[in-house]
């Protein structure tokens, strides 16, 4: 199977963009959806991903069904495995 001609962008960027359009702090964003600061900042630089218990928070506070966020979320992950997968 072709690999895309461009990797799937990294989700997080969602969580930047809602706190840019919403005027949240990264601190108010953290408390609102119960994890810490530093999860919040690790989705926001890709370090890290959420789950689905937070992708339902995450529906509540931002407004984003789950099961989109959750398809975003895999087609980044299945991306980077086939770009991972020896030729």
């Amino acid at each position: 199977m072709p690999e895309p001609a461009q990797p799937v962008e990294h989700p997080g960027h969602l969580l930047t963009g809602f706190m840019r359009d919403k005027n949240f702090s990264q601190v108010r964003l953290a408390r609102e959806l119960g994890v810490s600061v530093k999860h919040v900042w690790e989705i926001r630089r890709g370090k890290s991903l959420w789950s689905t218990q937070l992708a339902v928070r995450m529906e509540a506070v931002m407004g984003i069904p789950a099961t989109e966020l959750m398809q975003l979320k895999d087609a980044y992950v299945i991306d980077r495995q086939r770009r991972e997968q020896p030729q």
